[in-house]
């Protein structure tokens, strides 16, 4: 996208915390969760079982499975086996289903752990180096966007 041409007042984007966008502000500080459905979340016991699971895995986001088995306390995990997608709500709704495990950002899991259809198998939340970020091209009429940005920056995941 040409950032001369905007196509809105505002944008979210989710970025590396090294690799931010000019003047692009985060929204909060994210952190890793490892999920699955409340079946499956009963044959793991230890971290080490993750191991013999399927995992489903958000593309480009790899990275989340190294933090988390670092945070777990175990060795790489295998991610040959198992599902992949480019969206992580579609990862989400596959762990749901029981298809296995996935890693994603606490604040994704929030309504899917509130109606009980993922569980975290394991009290861990590790710091992403990904978050969300607002942008404001400053070029929306009578300071609405700059008002919805302010909104935006004073709530909670």
């Amino acid at each position: 996208q040409d950032p001369s041409d905007p196509i809105a007042d505002l944008t979210i984007t989710i970025n590396r915390d090294d690799e931010v966008p000019t003047g692009a502000v985060k929204m909060w500080n994210e952190r890793l969760a490892l999920v699955c459905s409340p079946e499956v979340g009963k044959t793991v016991k230890t971290p080490r079982d993750l191991e013999e699971m399927p995992k489903i895995l958000t593309l480009g986001r790899q990275e989340y499975w190294h933090i988390l088995s670092k945070a777990l306390g175990i060795g790489p995990i295998d991610m040959e086996r198992g599902f992949r997608s480019n969206s992580s709500n579609i990862c989400l709704e596959m762990a749901a289903n029981g298809l296995g495990v996935t890693a994603s950002f606490a604040s994704l899991i929030k309504t899917y752990l509130d109606r009980g259809i993922l569980v975290e198998p394991f009290d861990v939340r590790p710091v992403s180096p990904w978050s969300y970020y607002v942008t404001s091209t400053g070029l929306g009429r009578g300071g609405a966007a700059d008002r919805l940005k302010d909104w935006i920056l004073d709530g909670e995941p």
